[in-house]
């Protein structure tokens, strides 16, 4: 009897062994799973967390946005409910003449003129002294850009690109082309260009020329620009992002995304390309492209906004999902915590 309880009791210590040692494994094992979920996550875009904005737009659709640093306020531009600001979590209508436009783009005013929009067939219009005034443009219009140092506004219809000066406008050239989608005042290179539906182009003395040869053919529906000697990024409906100057021009996305790209906004202090496409948000830090999205995969952005002070991006969306919020502190930190995980 007592050999079988010698026995008896080593098994029991040997069950109690396993028992630990089971309890260990699974421990692991579960450390392990979580935290490839945590990396999925980030990588999938968890690093950055969007909100809805909400309040009076939160099922608006957002076709334009513009933030101005001086009144630390984000304007928003959509199809049919006019234009609106966001200030210190308060929305108020910004009159109502462009109820029932869609207002296609916003620019900044500058010298007095806190905001321009392009608002289709109703024109474009300039907002002073709290009310919208009709600037007599000649076309519809869908697309500004704002050369503020030489106190011009660029605007643009289907075909045409139009300058105001003075308060008159004046042609600045038909381009051969059937789609102008997005114009951009490169100021530290003077140099106005036109992403249409066959590639880009750029004004030499209200003459235009073709700006980079790879991109014949494309839909270029958004550009943005470095600064002085950098680069210019030009985002396609088919093709991904394209960067370049001049005629050299190198393609972005080849291994990341070939989805259309509505709106590009660079983060001059940290170098940070944002692109809004058809499938939410991606982050380009120079070197490599990262899904930022999250919680709006799902969503067609079609504009973006940046509030440099307090590091917010600020997204709109089609399919009536409103004004959206990311807070981008964290990202250079992601991409460090990812280039040493890669070593």
């Amino acid at each position: 009897m007592g050999q079988w309880n010698s026995i008896l009791h080593g098994d029991r210590g040997a069950m109690i062994a396993i028992a630990k040692v089971k309890s260990i494994l699974i421990f692991i094992l579960l450390c392990a799973f979580l935290s490839n979920v945590a990396g999925c996550t980030r990588k999938g875009g968890g690093f950055i967390n969007w909100e809805p904005v909400g309040g009076e737009l939160e099922k608006a659709e957002v076709m334009s946005l513009a933030f101005s640093q001086l009144e630390s306020s984000l304007f928003v531009g959509t199809n049919q409910r006019g234009i609106w600001r966001y200030h210190e979590m308060n929305w108020m209508k910004l009159g109502d003449e462009l109820d029932n436009a869609s207002i296609f783009s916003l620019v900044e005013g500058g010298r007095g003129n806190l905001l321009y929009a392009a608002a289709g067939e109703a024109g474009v219009w300039r907002y002073q002294d709290d009310s919208w005034k009709n600037t007599a443009f000649p076309d519809a219009a869908y697309t500004l850009a704002l050369d503020e140092r030489g106190g011009r506004l660029y605007a643009a219809s289907n075909r045409e690109v139009w300058a105001l000066e003075a308060d008159a406008w004046r042609s600045w050239g038909k381009l051969p082309v059937m789609r102008i989608y997005s114009i951009y005042y490169w100021e530290d290179e003077d140099l106005l260009l036109a992403g249409t539906d066959d590639g880009l182009w750029a004004c030499a003395g209200q003459i235009w020329i073709r700006y980079g040869e790879k991109l014949k053919g494309e839909k270029v529906r958004s550009l943005v620009g470095e600064g002085k000697g950098g680069f210019v990024y030009a985002g396609t409906e088919h093709d991904g992002i394209w960067r370049g100057h001049g005629q050299e021009w190198e393609k972005l996305t080849e291994k990341t995304f070939s989805s259309a790209v509505y709106c590009l906004y660079y983060e001059p202090l940290e170098g940070f390309l944002f692109a809004g496409t058809e499938y939410g948000v991606w982050v380009y830090e120079g070197n490599e492209w990262m899904d930022s999205s999250g919680s709006i995969k799902e969503l067609d952005i079609t504009s973006i906004a940046f509030d440099a002070s307090d590091m917010r991006l600020w997204v709109g969306a089609f399919q009536d999902r409103g004004v959206w919020c990311g807070d981008t502190s964290r990202i250079a930190e992601v991409f460090a915590e990812r280039e040493e995980k890669n070593r």
